[in-house]
């Protein structure tokens, strides 16, 4: 027995069958019901037999499309302050309230892929009627300070559209010096003195540290790169070494992981039975530095002395002491202690400055005495300012 059927939906769409059943066989049909819109379709189904007393049987189909219809638990999702190097995440809820399946797929909005922050474990998936779907998002923060806001959208085939925000903001780790200024006091010549000085980490993750400075320099640290553990400290011994009778300063700089620039200032003062200079102190560093943001510090009372001047010597004394009452002891400006980290001995930007990085004598004979090269140093003040040349031992 031979059949054919015919299937017409929406009296446009039309699918043929033809098939054989032998005595006492069946077969089985499947019919595929795919609408384009919301609406009611009735179709009819016509079989034809040959060879058999009824010609043909109807089967009447009939269905109704509806479209899927999604909801999402929140539009915004904050994760608010996040430590960087710690990672939460927050779960998004799709809800499909219809009777039907819903396709849907997230994409980004906008997404320049500069910033990773946010990422999502699902993009694409099938919700079938009255059952929900969960997405997770996670929030992984690299950038300290940077606020995050990343923007998704939902989109359902044949359904509506959503989009949810995340948004968050990097914290970095919580890190300190015990001090900014260490005072090593007067020191006689030959002699040497040490001070204490902690790193603190108040943070839930270890971090590390360096210290931008010289083995074999006057400051010398007993420890200048390492780790600090969560909610601990490290300490490290600060021995100053004077080569010479005169004044010690210099600022040290700290570079913590994921944390801003820190800073150190050291000051001391060496003297012997013939010079003893007068001792250099904390507040004349700040006097000084806030002149070079104001740009006065090549118009102080050096020349004025130089020139006789007392009466601009004296009106001189009497500015420092007005800024010693108005300069705050704050942190710089991070842009300022970055510039001035990298800042090489080179630069000309320097008041104070080499030509040359260093010198290369080439090649010289055994016993024999190299050519003489030349090394310039620029002063660019208006005063004279005393320079020590100290050749530091080698260890080969």
């Amino acid at each position: 027995m031979k059949i054919t059927s015919s299937i017409l939906f929406n009296l446009f769409y039309l699918i043929y069958f033809l098939g054989t059943l032998g005595p006492k066989q069946k077969t089985e049909l499947t019919f595929t019901f795919t609408p384009e819109e919301a609406k009611v379709l009735i179709a009819t189904v016509v079989f034809k037999f040959s060879g058999a007393e009824e010609g043909s049987r109807v089967l009447k189909l009939s269905a109704i499309g509806k479209y899927p219809f999604l909801t999402i638990n929140h539009e915004k999702f904050d994760f608010e302050t996040l430590l960087v190097g710690k990672v939460t995440q927050k779960d998004v809820i799709l809800k499909n309230n219809s009777l039907v399946p819903a396709t849907f797929s997230v994409e980004k909005v906008s997404d320049d892929g500069k910033d990773p922050a946010f990422s999502i474990d699902n993009y694409n998936g099938v919700i079938p009627p009255g059952a929900s779907f969960k997405i997770t998002v996670k929030y992984v923060p690299s950038v300290v300070g940077l606020a995050s806001c990343t923007q998704y959208k939902v989109k359902t085939i044949g359904g509506n559209d959503l989009t949810f925000s995340c948004i968050g903001r990097a914290e970095g780790y919580d890190v300190k010096l015990s001090a900014t200024s260490i005072h090593f006091g007067e020191v006689q010549f030959g002699s040497n003195t040490n001070r204490l000085l902690n790193i603190c980490n108040d943070s839930d993750l270890p971090t590390t540290f360096q210290f931008f400075t010289d083995d074999k320099n006057v400051y010398s640290f007993s420890k200048i790169e390492g780790v600090v553990n969560a909610k601990s400290q490290t300490r490290i011994i600060v021995t100053f070494t004077p080569q010479a009778t005169t004044n010690y300063y210099e600022r040290i700089f700290c570079v913590v992981r994921n944390h801003s620039v820190l800073y150190v200032d050291l000051i001391g003062t060496c003297y012997d039975i013939l010079t003893k200079p007068v001792p250099l102190m904390q507040r004349h560093i700040d006097i000084f530095r806030h002149k070079v943001i104001m740009g006065m510090h090549n118009k102080s009372r050096g020349k004025a002395i130089l020139d006789g001047d007392d009466k601009l010597a004296i009106s001189s004394v009497e500015d420092d002491m007005d800024l010693m009452h108005e300069i705050a002891i704050d942190d710089p400006n991070q842009v300022v202690l970055h510039k001035e980290m990298f800042l090489e001995m080179t630069s000309e930007s320097r008041d104070l400055h080499l030509r040359e990085e260093y010198i290369d004598f080439g090649f010289t004979d055994h016993g024999r005495v190299s050519e003489q090269k030349t090394l310039t140093f620029d002063n660019k003040f208006p005063f004279e300012v005393q320079v020590n040349w100290v050749l530091l031992k080698v260890i080969s």
